[in-house]
C-alpha cells in the first residue's frame, strides 16, 4: 500500500474513532471498523443449509461465515476527494456451490443506466431535430470480483501472495484486458444494478477483450442467449422499444402507455412509434418521458450468466448488500474451478453511479 494510501486510511480510522464516540448522542449509525485483513475464508456448510439468494442476508446461515472486511481510498480522478470506501465480505461454500454476500454504503440507488429522455422543451425546439437522448447523469451501481484462475503450485495465488497485479492494474494495464503476472486471463464477476440485477444474474466474464470496443460485453464468455441488447435504432437517435400499450389517448385512435419504468422486459416491450409516444407524452402533459436504454430478457443463459446474483438495496441504512452463487465447477471451459483446500487471489471493485467499477481494494486470497 502506498504512502498516500496508508495516511488517508489513518485519518479515516482517526476520524471514524471521533464519530463512534459522538454517536453515543446520535441515532446515525456509524460505520464499524474491522481489524485489516488480507485474506476472505470461505466456511463450509451443508447443502440443505443453502441460503436463498435474495439479496437481503435474512437467513441465519450467513452468521456461520468470516465477516471480512476491505477497505480502500480510490486516490484517481473519479475521486478527487479521496473518500474511504468500506465492502463487507461473507463466503460459504458446500459441496456444490461457492456463496459471496458482499455489502457497501452508498448514499444513492442508481439503476437507470443511460436511459432514454424525452421532454417537450426539446421537442418545441426547432433546432433540436431528434428530441431523445441518451442522458450521462443516470448509470448504476455496480461491484465487480477479479479472480485469479492461476494457484500456484502450493495453492497460493501469486497475485494475491505477492506485490503484483491489482484491480486498478489489471484494468488500467493493458486497456481493459485484463491478466495476472503470469499472463493468464482474469476470471470476473460483473453485477450491474441496472442491467443485470432485474434477471438475477451477475455477468461471468473471462476478461479477453478489451471493454473499450466490446461495450456490450459480447465475446467475454461463451454466450447462448445475451440477457439484454440496446435499445436504440441504427443511428442512435431514438429507443427502438417502449413499453406495451394498455391506455387510450383522449379524442384519438391511438392507443398508448407512458410508462417511468426502471427496466424493459422484451416480453412487456413493443417498437417505438414516434406518433404515438409523442402525442400521448403530450396528451398525458408529461415534461418528460423516460425509457430504458437496454432490453432485457428473462431467458438469459450459458456460460456467461451462470453466475446467480441478486441485490436489495437499503434505503434507511443507504446500503446495497448483494448475494451470490456459482457452482464450484461449471464445466465451462471459460470458468476457473474452485477446489476445496485451494487458495485464490481475489480483487473487489465498486462502482456508485458508473459504468464501470472505480473504486478497487487491493488484492487478498481467498481461502477454501
Amino acid at each position: 500500500m502506498d504512502l498516500k494510501k496508508l495516511v488517508i486510511i489513518l485519518s479515516f480510522v482517526l476520524v471514524t474513532g471521533g464519530i463512534l464516540f459522538l454517536a453515543c448522542s446520535s441515532d446515525e449509525e456509524p460505520p464499524v471498523i474491522l481489524p485489516p485483513t488480507d485474506e476472505i475464508n470461505v466456511s463450509y456448510i451443508s447443502p440443505g443449509d443453502a441460503p436463498t439468494i435474495n439479496g437481503e442476508l435474512d437467513e441465519g446461515i450467513w452468521e456461520a461465515g468470516n465477516l471480512t472486511q476491505l477497505i480502500s481510498v480510490d486516490t484517481s480522478e473519479y475521486n478527487p476527494r479521496n473518500n474511504v470506501a468500506l465492502v463487507d465480505i461473507i463466503a460459504l461454500c458446500d459441496s456444490n456451490y461457492l456463496y459471496i454476500a458482499a455489502s457497501w454504503s452508498d448514499d444513492t440507488r442508481n439503476v437507470r443506466y443511460r436511459q432514454w429522455v424525452w421532454d417537450t422543451v426539446s421537442y418545441n425546439d426547432p433546432n433540436v431535430p431528434y428530441p431523445w437522448r441518451h442522458t450521462f447523469t443516470y448509470k448504476e451501481d455496480n461491484i465487480s470480483f477479479f479472480f485469479d484462475p492461476d494457484p500456484s503450485s502450493n495453492g497460493a495465488s501469486q497475485s494475491a501472495a505477492e506485490v503484483g497485479p491489482n484491480c486498478a492494474l489489471m484494468c488500467h494495464e493493458m486497456d481493459l484486458v485484463m491478466v495476472n503476472e503470469t499472463g493468464v486471463n482474469v476470471d470476473g464477476w460483473f453485477w450491474r444494478a441496472g442491467v443485470t440485477n432485474p434477471l438475477s444474474r451477475a455477468l461471468d466474464m473471462n476478461f479477453v477483450d478489451s471493454l473499450q470496443t466490446d461495450i456490450n460485453f459480447h465475446g467475454l464468455d461463451a454466450v447462448e442467449n445475451t440477457g439484454y441488447v440496446p435499445n436504440f435504432e441504427p443511428e442512435g437517435r431514438t429507443p427502438l422499444y417502449t413499453h406495451t400499450i394498455d391506455t387510450v389517448i383522449a379524442g384519438t385512435d391511438t392507443s398508448y402507455t407512458i410508462v417511468d419504468g426502471e427496466t424493459l422486459f422484451a416480453e412487456d416491450s413493443i417498437a417505438y412509434l414516434a406518433d404515438q409516444v409523442i402525442p400521448a407524452a403530450l396528451a398525458e402533459q408529461l415534461d418528460s418521458v423516460f425509457v430504458p436504454s437496454y432490453v432485457l430478457s428473462g431467458q438469459a443463459s450459458g456460460s456467461r450468466w451462470d453466475v446467480e446474483a441478486i441485490g436489495a438495496y437499503d434505503p434507511v441504512r443507504k446500503r446495497w448488500t448483494v448475494e451470490f452463487k456459482r457452482a464450484l465447477n461449471t464445466g465451462n471451459a471459460d470458468d476457473m474451478v474452485f477446489e476445496i483446500g485451494n487458495e485464490y487471489g481475489i480483487a473487489v471493485a465498486i462502482g456508485d453511479n458508473t459504468k464501470h467499477p472505480h473504486t478497487g481494494f487491493d488484492p487478498v486470497l481467498l481461502k477454501f
